[in-house]
């Protein structure tokens, strides 16, 4: 298991996120959890059926990103971005190159998701199953993210969905550029190897 903390993009005193990744035989399960510290998130509400869908981003989201071990000899470079709501709808992206020709997936998919929110804790966990695509020989580069959505203060501390809110407050496991840019090679920094045991 790997256990991981996520950096904020901002000063202040913001929201905490950490988690833990574990990898099987052809899936990934990952936990996000978070603590508010006293701001009101946006926290979709968790819907019977998972979905695939656009735009997750937009809102309070949790984000994986895929791509081939720079050690690899591969002339391309694809990477894979997947995109999980607490509503449990999901989706994922394959792009040849850093943002570029961006299309629907079916390499990775969220079979099972589950989320809670309380005033001092919110979590989601999920199982991704994949195939690995045929340009990967030893080792996949991962870096994992979170969108969260502040409301402005309020009595409440968590709050059900509520379009248009104010923040987006962006979290990966390292800040390359200046501005926030989950889609860089240079924060991968977790390492999954596809030749370990079961």
């Amino acid at each position: 298991m790997t256990h991981f903390e996520l950096v904020p993009f901002g000063a202040g005193t913001l929201p905490v996120v950490s988690g833990s990744l574990v990898r099987t035989a052809n899936q990934m399960q990952i936990a996000w959890h978070v603590d508010p510290r006293q701001h009101a998130l946006v926290w979709p509400s968790e819907e019977r059926i998972l979905r695939r869908q656009d735009g997750l981003w937009k809102s309070t989201c949790f984000e994986i990103f895929v791509a081939a071990s720079a050690t690899d000899s591969s002339p391309v470079k694809p990477y894979f971005e997947i995109n999980i709501s607490p509503s449990g709808n999901w989706q994922c992206y394959r792009f040849d190159d850093y943002r570029q020709a961006q299309s629907v997936s079916n390499t990775f998919a969220v079979t099972q998701s589950s989320a809670s929110h309380h005033a001092e804790h919110c979590s989601l966990s999920c199982t991704v199953e994949y195939s690995l695509p045929q340009f990967v020989t030893t080792s996949l580069d991962i870096s994992i993210s979170a969108i969260l959505e502040m409301q402005p203060a309020r009595t409440s501390r968590i709050d059900v969905a509520m379009p248009g809110s104010s923040e987006l407050t962006y979290y990966a496991l390292t800040h390359p550029s200046k501005q926030p840019d989950f889609h860089l090679a240079s924060s991968r920094l977790l390492k999954l190897y596809t030749d370990e045991p079961i």
